[in-house]
């Protein structure tokens, strides 16, 4: 598994730095004008992204194996227990956003999911404010996406 995690990183790390390159040559600059950014941006930062994670995989695998035991992710136990209850509330998730708004359906997401994955319910419901806050900060506020209002407003 070492050296197929080896070769996937350098494939990908030689795919980040040529969208990097691509990326630096579009027509329009990263800071198109004062206040906004241009198209090369989303580019820029994904390749950088990907680059630096594309070279944590090769870092690690050079390192001592890891000898974690357990049932491989996609086995049949592992399916039941925890990807298929994870797609079904996405599932879910998209059949409510527009019905109890982004805020709340975002909210319980984060909520059933962590609980599905063994978190504790505290850090499960505080990770569900925090990343419903960060998000609507994000598409809402400073990117200007209208989200889905529901009985919460917003």
């Amino acid at each position: 598994m070492r050296l197929a995690d080896r070769i996937s990183g350098i494939i990908l790390m030689g795919f980040a730095l040529f969208w990097f390159w691509t990326a630096l040559h579009f027509r329009r600059p990263l800071l198109a004008a004062p206040g906004s950014i241009g198209p090369s941006a989303y580019p820029l930062l994904a390749s950088g992204i990907l680059f630096l994670l594309s070279a944590l995989l090769v870092w690690r695998s050079f390192g001592p194996e890891d000898g974690a035991v357990g049932t491989p992710p996609f086995s049949l136990p592992s399916l039941k227990a925890h990807v298929l209850p994870v797609a079904g509330n996405f599932l879910g998730y998209l059949l409510l956003l527009n019905v109890v708004g982004y805020l709340l359906a975002t909210f319980l997401l984060v909520i059933v999911v962590g609980t599905i994955l063994g978190t504790p319910a505290a850090r499960s419901a505080a990770a569900g404010v925090l990343i419903t806050a960060i998000l609507f900060g994000l598409f809402r506020l400073w990117l200007g996406v209208p989200l889905p209002s529901g009985p919460l407003g917003g």
